[in-house]
């Protein structure tokens, strides 16, 4: 039980913890090591092709959902 007055213990979040030694910006190999050991480059390449499409997927329909409703409050 913690003390009259004592603040609280925070518990910090395991995945900061474990990305605490990378910078904010990897190389591949970095990536890889992050990743638990990706044991080739080309699973690496691969890996960030989908996420760079999932991504212009979403950037789209979130830019296309702002544009309309730019749209509905200039004309309505």
């Amino acid at each position: 039980m913690s003390e009259a007055g004592s603040e609280p213990t925070i518990i910090p979040d395991p995945y900061t913890l474990l990305l605490l030694n990378y910078p904010d910006v990897v190389t591949v190999e970095q990536m890889c090591e992050m990743l638990g050991g990706i044991s080739t480059k080309k699973t690496a390449y691969k890996l960030l092709k989908v996420m760079s499409t999932s991504l212009n997927i979403l950037n789209k329909k979130s830019s296309c959902s702002a544009k309309k409703s730019r749209s509905e409050t200039y004309y309505n």
